[in-house]
């Protein structure tokens, strides 16, 4: 529960509740899986993760995936008490959970989709995340920030949610707080929970019960419910995704109120848990705070902030498995597509492996033989060679930071105007990262062919890259895409066949052990997993070449559709993207950050981000950067010029309204202002302003 409250007067004896604050989300490897075939190729298994609307879902997720230790301890303590768990879901089973029902529909409102729709998709979209039932959720009125769920026997569970929290917290925040709950039921804490709670308000004194329970037992099941507690927090940060939503939460109920909530500093906060921290090493300080906590259901909220704030630090540091780290939205099971929260894009300028979006056309191939693992150039040179990893790794190396973006980034708001076909990605799949390994340039040296070469002497106009993967649409062949040779023979062009990936070796998922990567182009022509380099005279005549990520106008359909009008597409036109804010916003009035990334293709800078609070009428300029400390210029030497820019501005937002974001290229190219004007029946290169609507709660 949020806060310990007194129970509703209307209830003459019992109160069951999970009043619940938050707390340390530990660290959880997350393994992806689909159908058997794809387990099979992708050797994996446990937890899956799929799309649930605009948020990661664990499909296969299992609450010992993510119970804290300590409550695992602590429940067997309990269970080894012999004939309370029987003895507990016979006094508080049915009648308790109907005295409950009752009191809450005669005195609450029942949330659903047509009675606060809002707070009804909140709790959905939470459910589905942590792969729960939805339970009943009902909004008390009351001055407490209070929320509580019962659950005792699996049947008719509910959770309760004060008005005064609703007025205190964000919509992230506020499903987090629902989350926690859910965490609850998740877990089966059922009984445990009903008895821990029953000591919390003090209804133990009810006759009958209070005298069954001795102090001993009263101090086991406060230590089981702070260990219970710690595992909920983990369920709020596996939907939240964010460590400061939960910190603020933390800071708000510590503290907070509705008229306050815009001056409260989540770092100053942290500051403050840190000092707690201190303080309490000491010989004497470990004893005050262990007797502070002793008789407290929760840990305290400065100390649960503190190892939020410790976890995420390990996250950061490159610390293995974490389910925080595993939250891309997937997209359809197989293939395996996924991209993050648009909110985690903006988090840094490199985009960590786990957050890189992922594209594939067929089941992820596992390559197991390293030593034997080779790559074969041929076609149109005199002395085809077999290239291995160390040969590569022998050639001089060069870091590239380039963004990768999918031909159809944010095709979902292009099938809005009218449905397309494709994968159903939102605004991330798209990515940027610093790619480690050789220039194609140099490796094709090794063959005689020498830097600028346009025709080959054998007349090789193009490099094909030919995958391990195998896909449907080329028949179980492999997944091939080409490049013109002069562009992949220009040092300038920065193609690399990278084995590194933000200094780390590739992940399988990104194409381990090599991939092609080509800066500037959509992210269809950076091949993964490499198994070979042909050199043609003609493009590559592949699926994805000729029959697939071309532009065609609205006038096209498939019915009229003539492949061969079109050539393939390369380079990505300049794109904008608010990632702060989600497509539909409730915010208070007052001041708003407003972020995201800005890009261009072809090593294009970006000129200028306009951002409009009152529906283009009129623009603010935003701030754009890359590298901390270092002024962006746009096309400058210290600029990546194959990477994203992140933009902000800060902007006053009294009254409902729809916010837009548009970007301007070095070379004067501007994003359309209509979805209609550009739409094409692949839903390919959706690059309108970016529009969202911003609704204002006084």
């Amino acid at each position: 529960m949020l806060t310990c409250a007194s129970p509703p007067s209307s209830m003459a004896s019992i109160t069951f509740s999970s009043l619940c604050f938050f707390h340390k989300p530990n660290s959880l490897t997350a393994t992806f899986t689909g159908s058997d075939k794809l387990t099979k190729n992708r050797r994996s298994s446990g937890i899956s993760i799929c799309r649930a609307a605009t948020s990661v879902a664990f499909r296969n997720l299992d609450a010992d995936d993510f119970r804290h230790p300590l409550d695992k301890q602590n429940t067997l303590i309990l269970r080894a008490i012999p004939g309370l768990n029987e003895l507990g879901k016979a006094l508080l089973g049915t009648v308790a959970e109907q005295v409950m029902l009752l009191e809450n529909i005669g005195t609450s409102v029942l949330v659903s989709k047509n009675q606060l729709p809002d707070l009804h998709h909140l709790m959905a979209e939470a459910a589905e995340i942590l792969n729960v039932d939805v339970p009943d959720l009902y909004v008390r009125q009351s001055p407490v920030p209070n929320a509580y769920t019962l659950a005792i026997s699996g049947k008719q569970p509910f959770v309760v949610i004060h008005t005064s929290l609703v007025e205190l917290l964000t919509r992230a925040e506020l499903q987090a707080v629902l989350a926690h709950e859910l965490g609850h039921l998740k877990c089966d804490h059922g009984v445990w929970l009903t008895y821990a709670n029953i000591l919390t308000l003090g209804a133990y004194t009810v006759p009958g019960v209070g005298g069954m329970i001795a102090r001993t037992l009263e101090e086991q099941l406060f230590r089981w419910l702070r260990a219970a507690e710690l595992t909920c927090d983990r369920a709020a940060l596996l939907v939240a995704q964010d460590p400061k939503v939960v910190i603020s939460v933390l800071m708000k109920l510590a503290g907070g109120c509705p008229s306050m909530a815009d001056q409260l500093n989540v770092d100053a906060f942290l500051e403050q848990a840190r000092s707690y921290e201190k303080a309490a090493s000491s010989p004497v300080g470990w004893y005050l705070r262990n007797a502070q906590t002793r008789q407290l259901s929760h840990p305290l909220p400065v100390l649960r902030a503190s190892e939020i704030d410790e976890c995420y630090s390990k996250v950061q540091d490159g610390e293995q498995g974490s389910l925080l780290l595993k939250s891309n939205l997937i997209v359809p099971q197989e293939p395996f597509n996924a991209e993050p929260p648009r909110s985690a894009l903006i988090s840094s300028y490199l985009t960590l492996s786990d957050f890189f979006y992922k594209r594939n056309h067929g089941p992820v191939p596992i390559v197991d033989d390293i030593e034997r693992y080779c790559v074969s150039i041929s076609g149109l040179v005199d002395n085809p060679k077999k290239l291995f990893m160390d040969d590569i790794r022998k050639l001089p190396k060069y870091n590239v930071t380039a963004t990768l973006q999918c031909a159809g980034n944010r095709r979902t708001a292009m099938s809005k105007t009218k449905t397309v076909k494709g994968v159903g990605w939102d605004v991330s799949a798209i990515g940027n990262a610093v790619w480690g390994g050789a220039k194609l340039a140099d490796v094709l040296e090794l063959l005689g062919i020498s830097k600028l070469t346009a025709i080959s002497k054998l007349n090789g106009k193009h490099v094909e890259f030919v995958s391990v993967d195998k896909c449907k649409e080329e028949n179980g062949g492999p997944y091939k895409a080409s490049i013109p040779l002069i562009q992949a023979t220009n040092p300038e062009a920065d193609v690399v066949l990278a084995y590194e990936m933000n200094g780390e070796p590739l992940t399988r998922d990104h194409g381990y052990p090599l991939r092609v990567v080509v800066p500037g182009v959509i992210g269809a022509r950076s091949v993964k997993w490499l198994e070979a380099i042909n050199i043609t005279a003609q493009e590559c005549q592949g699926f994805f070449m000729q029959k697939d990520y071309k532009m065609f106008p609205p006038s096209v359909n498939w019915d009229n559709i003539n492949w061969s009008t079109r050539r393939p597409q390369m380079d990505f036109p300049v794109q904008c993207v608010i990632c702060s804010l989600d497509d539909v916003t409730t915010i208070k009035p007052g001041k708003v950050k407003i972020s995201g990334y800005a890009a261009s293709g072809g090593g294009r800078g970006i000129e200028r981000v306009d951002v409009s609070i009152d529906g283009g009428k009129s623009w603010l300029e935003a701030s754009r950067f890359q590298k901390s400390g270092i002024p962006y210029i746009s096309d400058h030497d210290n600029s990546d010029k194959w990477a994203w820019v992140l933009f902000e501005v800060t902007a006053h937002i009294l009254h409902t309204t729809e916010v837009i974001a548009k970007a301007v290229d070095s070379a004067a190219n501007i994003q359309p202002e209509k979805v209609e004007d550009i739409w094409n029946l692949r839903g390919i290169l959706n690059t309108s302003w970016h529009r969202i609507q911003v609704q204002v709660a006084h």
